[in-house]
C-alpha cells in the first residue's frame, strides 16, 4: 500500500485539491535496474485528506530492495494557496 495523509497543520482544511495526478517511481541507488512506476493516482479525487494510490501490477521490487532504492514522485497540479503538510506510508510486500 502507498498512502499520503494531510496533517492537521495543513490549510485550507488539509486536502489535496491542488493536485491533478501523482506518479510514484522506484529507482536503484546503484546498479543497472531501470526506473519504473510503482503507483499512481490519476485523477486525484477532490476534497480528500488521504490519497490511496493504485499500485502498478507485476513490478518486481525484490531486485530494488537487494541493491538499494529510492522512491521519487512526479505530480501535476497547481501551487496550493497555503502550506500543506502530509505524512506518507509505504508498505512493501516482497514474495521470496
Amino acid at each position: 500500500t502507498l498512502t499520503l495523509s494531510a496533517t492537521p497543520k495543513s490549510n485550507p482544511s488539509g486536502n489535496f485539491n491542488f493536485l491533478d495526478e501523482v506518479h510514484i517511481f522506484i529507482a536503484p541507488t546503484s546498479g543497472n535496474l531501470p526506473k519504473v512506476e510503482i503507483a499512481r493516482l490519476a485523477p486525484v479525487p477532490k476534497s480528500v485528506t488521504v490519497l490511496n494510490f493504485e499500485l502498478v501490477p507485476d513490478v518486481d521490487l525484490l531486485p530494488y530492495m537487494n541493491t538499494g532504492a529510492e522512491l521519487t514522485a512526479n505530480a501535476t497540479g497547481r501551487q496550493p494557496p497555503t502550506d500543506v503538510t502530509f505524512d506518507g506510508k509505504v508498505v512493501v510486500n516482497v514474495k521470496l
